[in-house]
């Protein structure tokens, strides 16, 4: 993948964004911009397969914070020297990376949780929630009874382009293959529309809707999860999809995964979390987090774990997307409080970290250190070889799904309503 994003960002100190409070900004703050440069695109969660989204960039840290009036759950986009942030307000942000200042904003017609996809000029989000409109043994669709969208936006001037209405919710990220954007969503389809005109391409039945599982490709395939019902009884099979790009044949499914999970692409394998409840045993302790490994290929299972049982937390998804490098798969575990990492090639468990709250975001790997936060705003550094927790940095606010972003010497984080850039140095120092 060509991916070179650069986060020239403006210097203030670490200790005064991550002071005692850490309030976050009514709006952006910084200092000692620099000139941008231009990047390429942002193609998919955390754009890469294996979403590792650590990049070459300035060897200087700096400091900036921007608040939306809405919880930010999508990931963040770094391109062409701009960050573009999605919120629960609506609206899709594009912000100068050497200053946090807003650049544009863009008002769409719902809730927000996709990843911003940019390409050719065009930024591309779905909006949706997971209210339930339909939920038989033989459909379901979620969604805004008016319906979702997805939207086609202007990079440089935040203008809509193009508008594509759905049925059912659009949460899940886009994959970009070539000119097509490929995504499952709440009305048991998965479908591909072109990139410039937002006008349909394929569309392919599936069983269930895919609610936060966003699509990851590798060269002509996409794969993703679908598959929910919230009627345990009426809870349809949920399978992992490998489609193909260009026309939407179904490669393979498997019946692993969870539709709140993005599959993790690595090792010529694909690897998906569930969650499950087990039946007759009596809370708490009567759910599991599973983690599957598949052959790329055919689907087929190389190898499984199943957690200890945990509690039924809630807190939205319970399963959570992971993160592959250099033959490690690097997964929370949002049902037991709990991250792993784990030997792609035979899922041994190389170690656990007991994490303070679910963490339902994938990791980056910097410097051989892990990053990445819990639900009650504490973000983490890790010793990616060990499992030595080296520090724990208190945020005032959450983090959900959306995943750091380092460059060069920055790191991109969203927490709450807040989208938060500073020296990944400073923040990964170790505490302990």
């Amino acid at each position: 993948m060509s991916v070179h994003h650069k986060l020239p960002l403006p210097a203030r100190s670490l200790a005064a964004a991550l002071a005692t409070t850490l309030l976050p900004l009514a709006c952006a703050t910084a200092v000692a911009a620099q000139t941008p440069p231009s990047t390429a695109t942002w193609s998919m969660y955390q754009d890469s397969p294996g979403h590792d989204a650590v990049f070459p960039g300035p060897a200087q840290g700096y400091t900036w914070s921007f608040s939306t009036r809405g919880k930010i759950v999508s990931g963040l986009s770094v391109v062409g020297g701009t960050v573009f942030a999605a919120s629960f307000d609506h609206r899709v942000y594009a912000l100068d990376a050497a200053t946090g200042k807003l650049e544009w904003s863009a008002l769409t017609g719902n809730v927000i949780m996709s990843d911003p996809i940019v390409a050719r000029d065009i930024v591309v989000v779905g909006t949706g929630t997971n209210d339930v409109l339909v939920a038989t043994p033989t459909q379901t669709r979620w969604g805004n009874p008016h319906g979702d969208a997805e939207y086609g936006i202007d990079a440089s001037t935040g203008k809509t382009l193009w508008i594509h209405r759905t049925v059912g919710e659009d949460m899940p990220s886009p994959a970009l293959v070539g000119d097509l954007l490929v995504f499952g969503n709440g009305n048991d389809v998965v479908q591909a529309l072109n990139l410039f005109t937002g006008k349909p391409v394929w569309r392919t039945p599936v069983q269930g809707v895919t609610t936060m599982s966003s699509a990851a490709a590798w060269h002509h395939t996409v794969y993703l999860v679908a598959g929910e019902s919230p009627i345990s009884s009426l809870k349809p099979p949920v399978f992992t999809y490998a489609l193909d790009a260009e026309t939407g044949k179904i490669l393979w499914k498997a019946p692993y995964g969870d539709a709140d999970c993005s599959p993790t692409l690595g090792a010529s394998m694909v690897f998906v979390e569930g969650s499950t409840t087990i039946r007759g045993v009596a809370p708490p302790k009567n759910t599991v987090n599973t983690v599957t490994a598949l052959d790329a290929a055919t689907g087929a299972r190389v190898w499984a774990y199943t957690s200890p049982r945990g509690a039924l937390i809630h807190h939205g998804e319970q399963a959570a997307a992971g993160m592959f490098s250099a033959g490690v798969l690097y997964q929370a575990l949002p049902e037991e409080n709990q991250f792993l990492a784990f030997s792609a090639a035979t899922g041994r468990a190389l170690w656990r970290v007991n994490t303070r709250a679910p963490v339902k975001m994938s990791a980056v790997l910097w410097h051989h250190r892990l990053l990445f936060g819990d639900v009650k705003g504490d973000f983490y550094t890790v010793d990616a070889g060990t499992g030595k927790v080296l520090a724990v940095r208190k945020f005032p606010q959450g983090f959900s799904s959306s995943s750091p972003v380092v460059v060069g010497a920055t790191l991109a984080v969203a927490s709450g309503t807040t989208v938060y850039a500073m020296p990944v140095e400073r923040l990964a120092a170790a505490t302990r």
